[in-house]
């Protein structure tokens, strides 16, 4: 039996061992993450072929500066190439456990003055998600830190 793989995904470190890019080589889809000190900041993506340019910037990432590894918000953005500025497209406020697993994703309507569940997770012991709802996605899971990717190997 034979076996091939649907896509290659290569991974870039830098010389702290933090992850800098990722990607698709199949979907030539490029993935730059930015980091200061120890947290990942922004994330860049950028599908097709070319550099990755500011103007692929597409989440900002909050973090609180008193408590480690800590996620506090994730901000989509976008560029928009009329108006030449970025456009938010969702501030996902992150809600954390005593580990600072990011189980679930709010994100709040003023206009209705509502909060809601955009995302919600559920991890095991060992830190595996074994169940989640919600159309929202989010880079950190489990104690705070950097998920990888959602794609899983198909033979």
């Amino acid at each position: 039996m034979t076996y091939t793989a649907d896509w290659q995904i290569e991974y870039n470190y830098d010389y702290s061992n933090q992850l800098i890019a990722r990607t698709s080589v199949s979907d030539f889809e490029h993935t730059i993450f930015v980091w200061e000190g120890n947290q990942t900041v922004l994330q860049l993506e950028k599908t097709g072929s070319g550099d990755v340019a500011a103007t692929d910037l597409t989440h900002r990432y909050l973090w609180n500066p008193q408590v480690v590894d800590m996620l506090m918000a994730d901000e989509q953005i976008r560029w928009d190439a009329q108006a030449e500025e970025f456009i938010a497209d969702e501030l996902l406020w992150a809600m954390t456990d005593h580990l600072n697993s990011v189980r679930d994703l709010t994100v709040y309507d003023s206009q209705a003055d509502e909060t809601t569940i955009a995302l919600h997770r559920i991890f095991d012991a060992f830190g595996r998600e074994t169940s989640s709802t919600g159309a929202a996605d989010c880079l950190f899971a489990y104690t705070g830190k950097l998920f990888g990717t959602n794609k899983t190997a198909q033979v």
